[in-house]
């Protein structure tokens, strides 16, 4: 079975179409589980907001739905299935999805 993955997005402006890639959720088999981008451009309470939804994410451990309590200000990107043959999937999403965004 091929791996796949989606995009957690933050949304710190409600009113732009501006978001910032946070995490990815990656569903490998039967595992599901979360990505963490290193996020260097936030200012110090928006960095807490995301800690702390990140980890009532990591929490959920659900490819589909986020938990009520990341509010608003998080959403998912569509799902996409990662490329045959990739024997770390988690090392391909930071390294091609995340650290690209």
């Amino acid at each position: 079975m091929t791996a796949r993955t989606r995009l957690v997005y933050f949304i710190s402006d409600p009113y732009s179409d501006a978001r910032l890639p946070v995490a990815a959720m990656l569903q490998d088999g039967d595992d599901t589980g979360v990505v963490r981008a290193v996020v260097r451009e936030l200012p110090p309470s928006a960095q807490s907001a995301v800690a702390r939804a990140l980890a009532d994410i990591e929490d959920l451990h659900d490819f589909d739905a986020l938990p009520i309590g990341a509010g608003p200000h998080f959403v998912m990107g569509e799902p996409r299935l990662l490329p045959a043959g990739v024997s770390d999937p988690r090392r391909w999403v930071l390294d091609n999805l995340l650290r690209a965004a």
